[in-house]
This record gives structure tokens, sequence and C-alpha cells, in this order.
């Protein structure tokens, strides 16, 4: 076994972990429970796209209850890098109108990398042996519109 293909199956093995379940409105943005308060990683800027994210099938408990937020995403050549933005209020209302369409908008950011809550649902659903997939918080210091 190469050392990829190893640590993609120590990444997944150790699960993923968040906050207890609750219900969700899909009409408005509900902020994750643990919001800003989890483990912070480090501080972290770059560019990206940032969506708002609507989760399509209610069976994947990750994605339903990290659903109805805002995500940046980066995307490297083997890698995608999601972040759940914790403090919604900094955006300001300048990405409302993702929250009625499926699209994304090019941005500068900054921020503070965090845990994903202790106690989250697993990731659901086949992942790829080549590509790896990552997930975090963001508190959000900058952000801009490129």
């Amino acid at each position: 076994m190469n050392k990829f293909t190893f640590f993609v199956a120590l990444f997944l093995s150790m699960g993923i972990w968040g906050c207890e379940d609750k219900e969700e409105n899909n009409k408005t943005v509900v902020p994750i429970e643990c919001d800003c308060n989890s483990e912070k990683i480090g501080e972290i800027s770059g560019e990206g796209t940032i969506t708002f994210f609507k989760p399509e099938k209610e069976e994947q408990k990750f994605f339903h209850y990290y659903g109805n937020q805002y995500w940046i995403t980066i995307k490297e050549k083997k890698s995608t890098f999601h972040y759940i933005i914790c403090n919604q209020k900094f955006l300001k209302g300048k990405f409302d109108t993702l929250e009625k369409t499926k699209k994304s908008i090019k941005i500068k950011f900054s921020g503070t990398e965090r845990k994903l809550c202790k106690n989250s649902p697993r990731i659901v659903g086949s992942t790829d042996a080549v590509h790896v997939y990552y997930y975090a918080i963001i508190e959000l210091t900058s952000i801009e519109e490129l």
C-alpha cells in the first residue's frame, strides 16, 4: 500500500466530528451550533469560491447538518478543501443572491481555520482514493469578490 492510499484510509477511518443533530430551516441560514467555538487549527488565506450549500439528499447526515450554510471551496490538483463559514453575519448580505442559486463567486479571503464540531455526523458516501476531500470550519476575518 503506498503512502497516499494509507493516509486516505487513515483519514477516513478516523471519521469527522461535529455538533449534535438539530432541525434545520431550509429557507433561512441557520448557523451551526458550535459556531466559531470549535478548536482552532490555524490561520488561512487564499483564493477560492463561495457558495450557499444546500444538500440534495437528506440521507447524507454530514451534508444535511452542514447544509444551508455558506461554504468556501478551494480546488487543487488532487484535493478539494471545503470551509464552512461559522460567522455568517460577517458577510453582511454581500452574497445573499447565492441562497437562491447554485452558483458560486470567486473570492479572496482570510480567517481562522477550526475543526468541525465535536460529535458531528461522519461523511457518508464513496471517497475517491485519488482525490482527497477536506472539511473544516472557518471564522472569516476578510473576504472580497474577485
